[in-house]
């Protein structure tokens, strides 16, 4: 079902621009017949201009929507990285601390791996993950305060901090990193104009040339749903591998009473 709302996308935005086309080529047959001696290459650079700029919209904003994908993505390795420094510095806590510490560490890695595409669950998610983490550094406070001079200890809480602070930047790039519903507009619009233009030059012509028209709809059509996808961490095609979370569970191992997902 997280593909749903994309394949939505697609149909509403092709469907769209087929009728804005047809609208443009009717317009230009209405124009044809009452201003006859209008010459149809007369449009032909506001078009091919309109063309341009569509491209040039489309190109910024799948380069703006790849960054923010490659973000996520870099999000993911540091975090791995992270957690796995906090475990092996881990082991060398006071003996008290360092069950409790790796298995919570644990808890978190398994709480990401089982990540789902959904809104609630990433909110139910992330409030564990928040109680997972207020417990850690309850634990670092403690260990901060009764070994000021442990270089250890140093290393741990910088360990720590750092893990927090990735937690951070994944929450605010999956979910507020996203394209401006402004830009949105501006960019459908922009191409709904050249598209029309294509009707109405068509439409001056007399001559229907639906082939044409919908390869370049389709084309249009492909690149916003890319886009789309690419600005949509939690649905989709296109997500941002967890492989180094896979990696690093199968290192540190799963926490108790963990049921991998998965395997259901």
């Amino acid at each position: 079902m997280e593909h749903f709302g994309l394949f939505i996308f697609f149909a509403v935005i092709i469907v769209s621009l087929l009728a804005i086309l047809e609208f443009g080529f009717r317009l230009g047959v209405f124009s044809q017949k009452h201003h006859p001696q209008e010459y149809e290459a007369s449009g032909n650079l506001m078009i091919q201009s309109v063309l341009g700029l569509v491209a040039f919209m489309l190109a910024f904003t799948f380069g703006v929507a790849g960054e923010r994908f490659n973000d996520r993505r870099v999000l993911i390795i540091e975090e791995a990285n992270a957690i796995s420094t906090a475990y092996l510095q881990a082991g060398l806590l006071p003996e008290d601390s360092k069950k409790e510490v790796k298995e919570l560490l644990r808890q978190y890695v398994d709480l990401r791996i089982a990540a789902k595409p959904s809104r609630a669950y990433f909110e139910k998610a992330l409030a564990e993950s928040n109680r997972i983490q207020d417990r850690l550094w309850n634990i670092t406070e403690t260990i901060g305060k009764e070994h000021l001079d442990s270089d250890v200890a140093s290393l741990f809480v910088q360990s720590m901090s750092q893990m927090l602070e990735l937690q951070s930047k994944r929450v605010a790039a999956g979910l507020y990193a996203r394209i401006p519903e402004s830009m949105w507009v501006a960019l459908f619009l922009i191409t709904a104009l050249g598209i029309a233009g294509i009707g109405y030059q068509t439409g001056l012509s007399g001559k229907r040339k639906l082939l044409d028209g919908l390869a370049l709809i389709l084309s249009f059509t492909i690149i916003l749903t890319i886009i789309g996808d690419l600005d949509r961490p939690m649905e989709g095609f296109l997500k941002a591998s967890r492989q180094p979370l896979f990696d690093l569970s199968k290192k540190i191992g799963h926490a108790q009473g963990y049921q991998d997902k998965s395997q259901e």
